[in-house]
């Protein structure tokens, strides 16, 4: 802040919301984010590798949060069958503790 000789605020400069450095860690942040697959989530370098399924395996296997909230929709579309689609579509399934 910037004040005259009576004290009064006269100016101000904010501060930036970041520094060098924690702006240095978002644009680390970024590049890693842009180099991971939009579908799987893994390192593009390692999902479009056509190696790939020779050094990993894949094993099924059934989440049951994914599966609560299936069964909830379900639910609720079967009780709200007259509701239109673009509704229906739009649904979320939100998880809490019991």
């Amino acid at each position: 802040m910037e004040r005259d000789e009576h004290r009064r605020i006269t100016g101000y400069t904010p501060e930036t919301e970041w520094d060098e450095t924690e702006r240095e860690w978002m644009l680390a942040l970024d590049d890693y984010e842009h180099s991971l697959c939009p579908q799987c989530g893994m390192p593009i370098s390692v999902c479009h590798d056509e190696q790939t399924p020779f050094h990993f395996t894949a094993e099924a296997g059934v989440c049951q949060i994914s599966l609560m909230q299936s069964l909830k929709l379900d639910e609720w579309k079967k009780d709200h069958a007259n509701e239109n689609e673009l509704k229906r579509s739009a649904l979320t399934v939100g998880i809490k503790p019991r």
